[in-house]
């Protein structure tokens, strides 16, 4: 080791390791202090997030108990047959999507209204709820999702302690992580990931932490994993310590455990607020930067001074090594200047006498690689041995190489294979030693991604001055356009050869210079008898002078001309054709020739002839038709008249049937209508006497009365708590949305039964059938209900052309027939499906069926087996019409004993004219 080396380093080993030591004995203090403070911080910081998540659960449990308790819950004893509990509890998740499923079971444990539909009719008689009961964080078969369960027993609101069913509720536990604030101290997202709270289930199972960590949640046991300070609160301890955590970082931990949020239990949850040691200890972390950025400085200084010594003697070296690589490169007019006598002077000195010599006898790199890569062609130079020795920049743009893929590689792998490529090209350059030159010669080049490129190839041999083979100089022009305006050009050709209308081309004298094979079938005149004449061999003498001069004066003005023209074929026979003159312009805009196209249209002149004669005839006859269709029009009317009265009497009688079914329709929403209403009222109490203890708090302030003011806090806080007013606050707007749900559906049953009820006008409307079938069952629920079991069956129908309120009377006496065939309880099925080009219904009722001796009578006018003045025969009598109408069509099947199914099939798109 030289010993400049030894005492730089002895310097800075004295001053270092006192610097050292001093930093050491201030950070293990100053980490003792931070470690108490901070641990203490975040055990108080757990124990307020656990505290924030019970309060919340809390809220969660008390809406779940009020729910049940709610007045339309009664309906569980009857199996909420008109799905009025359903559609509270989808409203109610629509408007709490924090929930996983919502479920109602009557007291046999079977499931009668549920969020999730795949649930109804299954008995889950271990979930019963005798009594309030909340199940911990597990993963539920029913929801397929982590939840904490909320079971409520429903008790018959006029009979004490009967339960007549239970209301459950699953909590989507997800959520909890939105419940806590998981940065423990704020700040960016990286440090979030440094510092962040994560609760747990009793077993040490992970249900609650900040998003980096997701993948921890429901999958983690922190205690499974050996995480002291997790073990801990797990055995109702409180503290902080100082451990590896889950990810082996080493962390700062402060641990606390959940008591319980007054009705809502203890579930044994506990959390750990944790902060990486990196970030808990930073402060400490800059007096160790301190020390090391001292030790920096001083290595820098000695460094410093070494160079400066060290570069009086090897700069000289340096500037003559630069030198040696310019030289290298072919720049013999690089020198180099030494202002020294010494042997780096010498030395200087005969290396600038080599450069001019080299200068004088040697021509200059560069000036040959300009040279090369200024070619617009392709230039390749080959070793003997046939490899890639030089490219020039032409070459890399063409083919898209780089230097480093071509250089060494055989002159093949640019080559296609082709037979006027590779085979040609490599035969001749076997006899490369026989001074064989290859000349314009057309190959094909390969691309890097593939390409074939047409080339004219040219080479020649590469010797020194012995005459030995060195190697061979290859250059190529890419000849693609050329190929290309070749096939244009062929293309054409062919085209105008195919071509069957007659084609004419002439020079700007009129001189014919070309006329394709149609131009003889069209004309009778042959190729050789038509070039070098004039185009007036075909002329007719039908057109006059003026005619030809206007042809003359449009296409010297550079414009096309078109016109229908008579002329004569070489026979003297007489044809009429579309005829087109176009000016043919050179790339300097000035017409070079002239193309004529003839398209012979005699015969379709003469079937124009025959159409117009066949035309006055159909005229003649529409007259006749007219007067005949005018009276067939006024009986058609007076018709149709006598129908919409028998429709609209049809309707009415529906109505009447379904008068009492409707009115109990809109009794159900009346009903919890007036059960919110009493709860809106004594919320409204509760909220009077914070008021008018406010205004008490307001008088005691005004008069100074300390005593006074301290008591009325004292009491507001009490009433406060007793009577919860933030609940009243949040729970008000939704109750008032119930209302306000009920209103609108009592409003929808009046509307459809007024829209049902309106004289039919008979307008055609674009609706799908399934908007007309719910319509007419918001008038039928209520009758349905009682008697039947409805199901539907919707299917992904398209909007037709229909008259909905002639359709819905047809589906209101379907749905009233399959009632009256059942004989106690039963089914009525309704499915809507797409055949072919028609919408298709099928009503099916699991009543008494139809006899067969019957079953081709019951679409006949006044047909009914009702007793006498219970029906009028009508109902299907008018419904088959009303669908024939429609262009559709109404079909019955029947079993005695089975049931009935009757299927309307209705096309997707009416005819134009109007359906009567």
């Amino acid at each position: 080791m030289k010993i400049r080396t030894k005492s730089i380093l002895l310097f800075l080993g004295l001053s270092l390791i006192p610097l050292i030591g001093m930093g050491k004995f201030a950070y293990e203090n100053g980490r003792q202090a931070i470690k108490q403070n901070l641990g203490l911080a975040f055990q108080q910081l757990a124990h307020t997030q656990i505290e924030n998540v019970e309060n919340n659960m809390e809220e969660v449990r008390k809406s779940v108990e009020r729910w049940s308790k709610m007045s339309i819950m009664q309906e569980v004893v009857i199996g909420d047959m008109d799905a009025t509990i359903q559609s509270f509890l989808l409203d109610v998740k629509k408007e709490n999507k924090n929930f996983t499923h919502i479920s109602v079971m009557n007291s046999e444990g079977t499931v009668i209204a549920s969020t999730l539909p795949e649930m109804l009719g299954k008995n889950f008689r271990a979930a019963r709820a005798d009594k309030p009961r909340v199940d911990d964080v597990h993963y539920s078969d029913i929801s397929g999702e982590w939840e904490v369960t909320f079971s409520f027993p429903i008790e018959a609101q006029f009979t004490q302690d009967q339960i007549i069913g239970s209301f459950m509720a699953g909590w989507n536990a997800a959520t909890l992580s939105r419940m806590v604030h998981l940065s423990a101290g704020g700040g960016t997202e990286q440090e979030g990931k440094n510092n962040h709270f994560m609760l747990m289930r009793h077993d040490g199972l992970v249900i609650a932490a900040p998003d980096f960590e997701k993948e921890s949640i429901f999958k983690n046991n922190l205690v499974k994993r050996g995480l002291r300070s997790a073990l801990l609160a797990s055995r109702k301890q409180e503290g902080y310590l100082v451990e590896k955590d889950e990810h082996g970082a080493e962390s700062l931990i402060g641990y606390d455990y959940a008591k319980g949020q007054n009705d809502f239990p203890d579930l044994g949850w506990f959390g750990v607020v944790l902060l990486n040691t990196d970030r808990a200890f930073a402060s400490i972390k800059r007096l160790e930067m301190v020390i090391f950025f001292s030790g920096l400085i001083v290595v820098f200084i000695v460094g410093i001074l070494s160079v400066i010594a060290s570069g009086k003697m090897t700069t000289p070296l340096m500037n003559i090594a630069r030198a040696v690589d310019k030289v290298a490169q072919g720049d013999f007019q690089t020198r180099v200047t030494v202002n020294s006598k010494d042997e780096f002077g010498q030395l200087a000195a005969a290396f600038n006498t080599m450069t001019e010599d080299l200068q004088g006898t040697t021509v200059s790199k560069e000036y040959v690689d300009n040279i090369i890569a200024n070619m617009n062609n392709s230039l390749i130079v080959l070793t003997p041995r046939m490899e890639i020795q030089l490219v020039n920049e032409a070459t890399r743009a063409l083919l898209g190489y780089t230097d480093e893929e071509l250089l060494g590689q055989p002159f093949n792998m640019l080559l296609t294979g082709s037979p006027s490529g590779e085979t040609s090209i490599h035969s001749r350059m076997e006899r490369l030693g026989d001074n064989e030159v290859v000349r314009n010669e057309e190959i094909q080049y390969r691309t890097k991604d593939g390409r074939a490129i047409d080339m004219l190839f040219s080479s020649a041999n590469l010797k020194n001055k012995n005459n030995k083979l060195n190697g061979l100089v290859c250059v190529a022009q890419d000849i693609t356009e050329r190929r290309e305006a070749e096939t244009q050009r062929n293309r054409l050709a062919a085209t105008l050869h195919a071509v069957q209308d007659a084609v004419i081309i002439t020079d700007i004298e009129g001189i014919i210079e070309y006329v394709n094979p149609a131009f003889e079938r069209v004309t009778g005149y042959g190729v050789t008898e038509a070039l070098g004449r004039k185009p007036n061999i075909l002329k007719s003498g039908i057109q006059n002078r003026e005619f030809y001069r206007n042809l003359w004066e449009t296409i010297l003005g550079g414009k096309i001309w078109t016109a229908v023209i008579v002329n004569k074929k070489k026979d003297g026979t007489l044809f009429t054709c579309e005829q087109s003159v176009t000016p043919i312009k050179d790339a300097t805009g000035r017409t070079v020739n002239f193309a004529g196209i003839l398209h012979d249209i005699t015969k379709r002149q003469e079937m124009e002839n025959n159409l117009k004669e066949a035309n006055r005839d159909l005229v003649n006859r529409e007259k006749a038709l007219r007067q005949t269709f005018q009276d067939l029009s006024t009986a058609h009317e007076a018709l149709k008249t006598t129908q919409n009265q028998l429709v609209q009497s049809e309707k009415l009688a529906s109505i009447g049937h379904l008068a009492a079914g409707v009115a109990h329709e809109i009794n159900n929403p009346v009903g919890f209508i007036s059960s919110n209403m009493e709860m809106l009222e004594q919320y409204i109490a509760d909220y009077a006497k914070v008021l008018k203890m406010a205004d008490h708090l307001k008088e005691s302030v005004e008069q100074e009365n300390l005593a006074k003011t301290k008591s009325i806090i004292e009491e507001m806080a009490r009433l406060n708590k007793e009577i919860n007013l933030d609940y009243i606050i949040s729970d008000t707007p939704k109750l008032l949305e119930h209302n306000r749900k009920g209103i609108e559906r009592i409003r929808k049953i009046v509307n459809d039964l007024r829209a049902f009820s309106r004289e039919d006008k008979n307008v055609m409307e674009r609706v799908k059938i399934e908007e007309v079938i719910e319509g007419i069952l918001t008038i039928v629920t209520s009758e349905i209900k009682y008697k039947a079991r409805l199901e539907k069956d919707y299917g992904d129908t398209p909007p037709i052309e229909c008259s909905p309120q002639r359709l819905g009377q047809v589906f209101i006496n379907l749905i009233i027939n399959a009632l009256h065939a059942i004989e106690g309880t039963g089914t009525i099925a309704i499915k809507t499906y797409t055949q072919d080009e028609f919408v298709c219904v099928d009503v099916r009722d699991t009543g008494k069926g139809i006899p067969p001796e019957i079953l081709n009578k019951i679409f006949d006018p006044f047909f009914t087996t009702k007793p006498t003045g219970q029906g009028t025969g009508l109902g299907l009598s008018v419904s088959y019409e009303i669908i024939k109408k429609h262009n559709g069509s109404m079909t019955v099947r029947s079993k005695v004993g089975e049931g009935t199914t009757f299927t309307v099939m209705l096309p997707i798109n009416q005819e134009k004219e109007e359906t009567s």
